[in-house]
């Protein structure tokens, strides 16, 4: 990628309000930039905004700026609902984007956004100006330093009056183009709710006014998955309000982002220092009105916040640094939105995992009609669907990934073809590219639909079964590898199981390559929970890469999907905690390739702790105390793991004696599963992902393996296998 220059180039597409009163003025004042092009389908609009700016080209189809050499950054200011189109084209240019609130209109759009900049070089940001606000920054800061200890309450109120203005522009006015206060507004604060609070929205009640538009006035009540309660208020039939207050066990604060001394602390009843006497609130404003008299020259604190977002992703690209504003930000705000529309449509309240993917229509408001843009829908260029003659639906999608070819996945491709159920399957074969694939089509007729989903170069296999799960179309999704060998009747079972309400559906795990001891030690520590036999029932956690979900239930993690598919048992303990089920069905069976190798052996059950801890105290939002507890606890986790085990081959019908004849080789297992954990609560992933994935394909070839021992290729070992090492 070629450096960037000193002074990046900028287009613009749209220009409408937030475009000329808000960037451009910012803009103006830094040197960072240079505004080259913009584009807009109005040539009146356009025309106006170049003349007054001095923006020396423009364009009316803004394909034809992004064919623009000279353009190195991308800025999409037009109405939501076309953001995701104007962005994914712009990536697929080769630009950096710059996004205004909010990300898209609908999860579905965000999901394809972040899967195309995950494969992109460039850099992606959300324009939520309100987190470069000064007063908001500086809010943030006494939060994490505990100045208003542990957090109680938050309350906000975001109100205007700029719908009933004349320049007001028509999408705003409706919730499926991105309008109405619980989106429009909505979002600025459902963001600042995480920024202030490093917590996640778990659950949201919302009751909204709809009368000459949608959602004109919203209430919003959440919680946060620390247990922190929020309310925020948003009208836009009212006058100019922007506030928040955050209380804690110590204090309290109060913002306003329109006044100059905005920022109060109110310590507790009985604190020492307090701030609530008039005169010490007259001397904080006076030391206030030198700084501010400077700002309004320059426009005043909200319009530095723009200027302040746009050097912050200057910097990001010149010296290659995450942006602050993340596109998984931009995710989770729609995703809270979208859930505050559900819950003001349905009067109860909703968990924000069962936010309807687009938004929700209010039925007393007329359609939105046409808007008149001469711009297309984008199309997902980036994959590729084959034998998609039957019309009928597929009960079960079933997702396999490979690093290069088909004959990487063509026996597990074999098993799937001798499926009672291959009828019922789509088969998602996830690879860096359809072209290289070879795909040997005749092989493929047995299934009711295939697709090839191009993910570049596999960063991981959680990250290539995440990009599976989004393109799926059918309601279950079943995770399948290179090295497990699905037996007949295993799909049928599957989709019959699913038709009760349960979120995920593991199959029964044989050994399918038995005649070594590393073998079943790696069998044991991998999958001795769920060794065949087994009874049917409620179950803790499933074996992951060979599990099926629920579609929605997945989908419900948005951008954290990736990260849960790296470490299932974390995903699995998630699921629960939310109130899902998991079940254990015995009539669906897989014969799983274990690794025979010592060195293979060690280096996947060293990393795959490592991975799972981090993931573990990651997703739990752990603080260092906590994780450096877990890491100097991890030598017991041998010890732990064993009487786990212990306690599995102790059910009827498994041989107990097999744990003894494997004893060494499980205790070394352990024991490196035990100093990845260490590691991974301590430091983290690091280069883990990558490494494992090396580990992950073509098993049977590299790593399993011994001088007598030959793999049998997939067929289900028979009960007499369990007595071999």
């Amino acid at each position: 990628m070629a450096e960037p220059r000193a002074t990046l180039r900028l287009g613009f597409v749209g220009c409408g309000r937030v475009t000329q009163s808000l960037h451009l003025p910012a803009l103006r004042r830094l040197t960072d930039w240079q505004v080259i092009a913009a584009a807009d389908s109005d040539p009146g609009r356009l025309g106006a905004t170049t003349n007054r700016f001095g923006i020396p080209r423009c364009y009316t189809d803004y394909r034809a700026l992004l064919d623009d050499p000279e353009v190195d950054v991308v800025a999409v200011c037009v109405p939501p609902r076309l953001h995701a189109e104007v962005a994914l084209a712009a990536l697929a240019a080769s630009k950096h984007v710059f996004i205004e609130k909010p990300l898209a209109v609908s999860l579905g759009e965000c999901d394809q956004l972040l899967e195309h900049a995950a494969r992109s070089p460039r850099k992606v940001m959300v324009g939520f100006n309100l987190r470069w606000h000064r007063l908001i920054r500086r809010a943030r800061e006494m939060i994490r330093h505990g100045a208003l200890g542990e957090l109680e309450l938050i309350r906000t109120t975001f109100t205007t009056g700029g719908r009933l203005r004349r320049d007001s522009p028509g999408w705003s006015t409706w919730r499926e183009q991105g309008g109405g206060v619980l989106m429009d507004l909505g979002v600025h604060h459902f963001d600042l709710w995480r920024y202030l609070t490093g917590a996640e929205v778990e659950e949201i009640s919302a009751m909204s006014h709809s009368q000459d538009t949608d959602d004109q006035s919203g209430v919003v009540t959440a919680r946060m998955d620390n247990g922190l309660l929020v309310t925020s208020v948003f009208s836009d039939q009212t006058t100019e309000s922007n506030e928040l207050e955050i209380c804690g066990r110590k204090g309290s604060i109060r913002v306003s982002c329109y006044r100059f001394d905005g920022l109060e602390f109110i310590r507790a009843p009985g604190l020492s220092g307090s701030l609530q006497n008039l005169p010490a609130r007259i001397a904080a404003t006076l030391r206030e009105i030198p700084g501010a008299i400077a700002r309004a020259s320059r426009g005043g604190d909200f319009h530095a916040t723009y200027g302040a977002e746009w050097r912050h992703f200057a910097d990001s690209i010149r010296n290659d640094t995450p942006v602050e504003c993340t596109l998984e930000d931009g995710w989770r705000a729609v995703q809270v939105s979208l859930a505050a529309m559900a819950s003001a449509s349905e009067s109860r309240p909703v968990h924000v995992s069962e936010a309807p993917r687009k938004s929700m229509p209010v039925p007393s408001c007329p359609s939105a009609g046409n808007s008149g843009s001469q711009w297309e829908p984008v199309k997902d260029f980036n994959s590729e669907a084959g034998g998609l003659s039957n019309t009928s639906s597929p009960a079960v999608s079933v997702i396999l990934a490979t690093p290069d070819c088909y004959e990487t996945i063509r026996e597990t491709i074999r098993h799937l073809r001798g499926q009672s159920a291959s009828k019922q399957m789509e088969l998602i074969i996830v690879a860096p590219s359809a072209g290289s694939l070879n795909i040997v089509e005749d092989e493929l007729k047995d299934f009711l639909q295939y697709q090839v989903v191009e993910a570049g170069p596999l960063r991981s296999v959680g990250s290539a079964n995440a990009l599976g799960i989004r393109h799926a179309s059918a309601p279950v999704v079943a995770l399948a590898e290179d090295h497990a060998f699905p037996a007949p009747g295993w799909a049928e079972a599957l989709i019959e199981t699913h038709r009760q309400p349960w979120a995920a559906v593991g199959p029964v795990i044989r050994n399918a390559n038995p005649a070594s001891k590393l073998s079943w030690a790696d069998m044991l520590i991998g999958y001795g929970p769920w060794m065949d036999p087994a009874h049917a029932g409620f179950v803790d956690h499933l074996p992951g890469h060979n599990c099926s979900y629920k579609r929605e239930v997945l989908l419900g993690y948005g951008p954290g999907l990736e990260r849960m598919m790296e470490a299932e048992t974390v995903l699995h303990w998630d699921l629960r905690s939310k109130g899902h089920r998991l079940y254990l069905e015995p009539a669906a069976k897989i014969a799983h390739t274990n690794f025979a190798l010592l060195s293979p052996f060690v280096a996947v059950h060293f990393r795959g702790g490592r991975m799972f801890a981090t993931i573990r105290a990651q997703d739990g939002h752990w603080a260092w105390p906590r994780r450096l507890l877990f890491a100097c606890g991890s030598p017991l986790i041998p010890l732990v793991r064993l009487w786990r085990i212990l306690r599995d081959m102790s059910r009827p019908g498994r041989p107990l004696r097999l744990v003894l004849r494997v004893l060494p080789q499980l205790l070394l297992g352990l024991v490196v599963d035990g100093a990845g954990q260490m590691l991974g609560y301590a430091l983290g992933a690091g280069e883990t992902r990558a490494k494992l994935m090396g580990l992950e394909f073509h098993r049977y070839r590299e790593a399993c393996r011994t001088g007598a021992e030959k793999h049998e290729h997939g067929r289900v070992p028979g009960p007499s296998n369990a007595e071999r090492p």
